[in-house]
């Protein structure tokens, strides 16, 4: 009795283990990049005017959920690590019904490996400190395919409304996971489950078809900037989702994956079709659709197949584990110790706006103005220059890019620039100036830069007027 009573703690202790490990991997430098250009959309939809977010709601209809939970959550702060914060609590969220769901599943054994596989994928712990819906994203997928799982086991209508319902909460963090919503249609389908997917299909529709009036109207003019598909771009995709450390964890993976296929054949539990719809479907539509000449496949949508593709892996050391202890055990700490010893976390963006506004806090004279160029990069200017306290150089947006793509006024105009006797470019280091025509007609009315930095993909030009009117 008193061995199965420790048992019993053990098994209870070791989720809190778990969510403290992963609390403490997802957190830790949490500050120490600077936020790239899209975590500053991020925080600039979300600390804008109520009115002004209203404005570009619809225009941003992407991870609209996040936006809102985003502008809840710095109530509690507005630093780099509380804007990343709630990335942190997705990505852990994610671990811990990873863990749930495997143990239910598969046993206390397959949730332990799953949970430390997510724990020490760099891929994970890159969303999970970056401020954007993407962990979030992990974490409802994980639990919509909880309850999907539930209702084609025991056909209870509750449980196919809670996947339904926590697939729409998925859908207005990331509109392309309504590929998961398909992939566990088709597994609901595979078990003759057709009433119970018709009420969550129902279910589903009506919650999410605001978001696809929206987004139909907006047209592929938000997915334009995604590449052409090519086999080094999904080689290099498959390598970073399993660790980003080479071929070994893709060759671990892919005989897991390979064995897992061989495993749902003989057994047919109902799960077993479902998380391998889950670990391939998504990324193999987003495949079709990008050789359809429809671009669509990009390494982060990836992310809400991950746990899928971690419970298969784990599955199949549990198997080897049977077999033998010794063997099963050293293949999971073999993976695990591998991706921790040369896995680097994948680089989103890299344009280290923190220490180009540091840089112009400390030069900044009066009547300095700044030209920011991309306008998702005036958001992480701006949070920045609230840090650092520029008061005298102010942004000025003219119309190097269409003034309907800015989100908010520019704290200056163009008569502030052509007064201002110096200029901060902040561009892109690469110098492409083809969404700015208008740009390189405001560089001639400056002599060459006084001044020049780079700072990741970021390059910074202090300019003075040559002498002419600025036209």
């Amino acid at each position: 009795m008193v061995d199965l009573i420790r048992q019993e703690w053990r098994t209870r202790l070791i989720l809190p283990a778990i969510l403290v490990l992963s609390a403490v991997v997802f957190s830790w430098r949490l500050s120490e990049r600077s936020l790239w250009h899209d975590e500053g959309v991020s925080y600039g939809i979300a600390s804008m005017p109520i009115s002004s977010a209203m404005v570009v709601m619809p225009r941003e209809p992407n991870m609209l959920l996040y936006y809102l939970l985003l502008r809840l959550w710095l109530t509690l702060g507005n630093s780099e690590a509380a804007l990343r914060s709630l990335s942190v609590a997705g990505a852990m969220g994610t671990v811990a019904l990873t863990f749930v769901s495997a143990r239910k599943w598969a046993g206390l054994g397959c949730g332990i490996v799953a949970s430390l596989l997510l724990i020490s994928n760099p891929f994970l712990i890159r969303f999970a400190q970056e401020a954007r819906s993407y962990a979030l994203l992990a974490c409802a997928a994980t639990a919509a395919m909880f309850f999907a799982e539930e209702a084609m086991r025991n056909g209870t209508r509750r449980s196919a409304f809670r996947f339904a319902l926590l697939s729409a909460v998925a859908a207005y963090l990331h509109v392309l996971s309504a590929l998961l919503f398909i992939a566990a249609t088709l597994a609901f389908l595979w078990r003759r489950h057709r009433l119970k997917i018709f009420e969550a299909g129902f279910l589903y529709t009506a919650l999410t078809l605001p978001l696809w009036i929206v987004v139909s109207a907006q047209g592929q003019e938000n997915l334009a900037w995604i590449p052409r598909l090519s086999w080094s771009l999904f080689r290099t995709s498959v390598e970073t989702v399993v660790g980003n450390s080479g071929w070994f964890p893709v060759l671990v993976y892919g005989a897991g994956v390979a064995g897992f296929v061989f495993t749902a054949r003989v057994k047919r539990e109902p799960w077993h079709a479902l998380v391998l719809l889950w670990a391939l479907f998504p990324g193999a539509c987003m495949i079709a659709l990008s050789l359809a000449g429809h671009p669509l496949f990009l390494t982060r949508f990836l992310i809400m197949s991950l746990p899928g593709l971690a419970i298969i892996a784990a599955q199949m050391m549990m198997h080897v584990f049977q077999a033998s202890k010794i063997l099963g055990a050293g293949a999971a700490a073999l993976l695990i110790g591998y991706v921790v010893s040369f896995g680097q976390p994948p680089v989103n963006g890299t344009d280290d706006m923190r220490s180009a506004v540091r840089l112009i806090a400390a030069q900044e004279a009066p009547r300095d103005a700044v030209v920011v160029y991309w306008w998702q990069s005036i958001f992480s200017y701006q949070f920045y220059a609230e840090r650092f306290g520029i008061r005298n150089a102010v942004v000025v947006c003219p119309d190097v890019h269409p003034p309907e793509r800015v989100f908010v006024a520019p704290r200056g105009d163009l008569d502030r620039l052509k007064a201002s006797p110096r200029v901060w470019f902040v561009e892109q280091a690469n110098g492409d100036d083809s969404s700015a025509p208008s740009l390189q007609a405001i560089r001639t009315q400056y002599c060459v830069a006084q001044d020049e930095h780079t700072f990741g993909s970021l390059k910074v030009r202090l300019c003075s007027r040559t002498g002419g009117a600025l036209q």
